[in-house]
């Protein structure tokens, strides 16, 4: 039987994919700790994402979703104390 440690290096490579086009967008690649968050919990928190559009880093919880046995990665934004947004 495979080790965790083989199985994750075999999960990053040929389900995940470590070169992600929608990852690369915002310079990140997918390591060990967040192949192993999306498969047992189906997010990671990712507090390095880059932002193209403005320039600047920013933190997000990557949401992972298998559909037809792709996986469809999306981003969810924490709620900011203190914002209008937050407050309606």
């Amino acid at each position: 039987m495979a080790s965790t440690k083989e199985y994750l290096d075999f999960v990053l490579e040929q389900l995940l994919w470590k070169e992600n086009r929608y990852l690369s967008g915002m310079r990140k690649q997918i390591d060990k700790r967040m192949a192993k968050d999306l498969l047992q919990k189906g997010r990671t928190h990712v507090t390095d994402f880059y932002s193209q559009k403005t320039g600047k880093n920013f933190t997000a919880d990557l949401l992972l979703e298998v559909v037809d046995g792709r996986a469809n990665f999306h981003l969810e934004f924490p709620k900011r104390k203190g914002s209008k947004k937050a407050n309606r």
